[in-house]
């Protein structure tokens, strides 16, 4: 566990030990759970689907599918709604189980207004807005945090060249009374107030 300013959020050995060689899927009837985090035109937009290895149990989890939507290949710098739009309505119903998906609407009233069209679709009350705040983004790392050093069998990530840079880019950065996660090489990522306690895991 992270003591240090400075210190990776998760070793590299612990991110290499969770890599596996893992094809994109095209479609599951597992049970499977994503979250769709979005921006508007300095940050990439990310759809990550994770799902239970063997069909039903979440405490072993395989990355199903990343997709990525670059607002720099926009001709207006912007990333296009509409064409995220277009691939979850292909996507949803190629994963019958899917559980939940959320979306975070946080910086883009443009994806509040993708949550409430794909609610309105046929099994779209899978999907929900989340809004991020210390309090959810804390929940995100440490979830992450648990699983990455964890068992190798909790979860499997691909060897995706940008997943695996900003996984050990991660550093911990003294905020108040604790820490923080914090990309160093992204002046728009986003913080994660840690208790001190905690960060040593104590």
């Amino acid at each position: 566990m992270f003591t240090r300013a400075g210190d990776e959020f998760v070793p590299a050995a612990a991110v290499q030990t969770h890599t596996a060689t893992l094809p994109a899927v095209e479609r599951s009837t597992a049970r499977t759970v994503g979250f769709l985090d979005c921006s508007r035109t300095a940050d990439l937009t990310s759809l990550v689907l994770l799902g239970a290895r063997d069909g039903e149990n979440l405490a072993e989890l395989d990355t199903f599918r990343i997709e990525v939507w670059d607002p720099k290949r926009s001709p207006m710098g912007r990333v296009r709604y509409s064409e995220i739009r277009d691939a979850l309505e292909s996507l949803l119903p190629c994963f019958p189980r899917l559980l939940e998906l959320r979306v975070d609407v946080t910086a883009s009233s443009d994806a509040q207004d993708l949550v409430d069209h794909l609610r309105r679709l046929p099994g779209g009350r899978r999907v929900e807005p989340w809004h991020a705040d210390r309090r959810g983004n804390r929940e995100l790392w440490d979830a992450l945090e648990r699983r990455l050093l964890g068992d190798a069998s909790a979860l499997r990530i691909p060897d995706h060249a940008r997943l695996q840079k900003e996984l050990r880019a991660l550093r911990i950065k003294p905020q108040g009374s604790g820490f923080a996660v914090v990309d160093p090489t992204n002046s728009h990522a986003r913080l994660s107030t840690r208790s001190r306690g905690r960060a040593a895991g104590r």
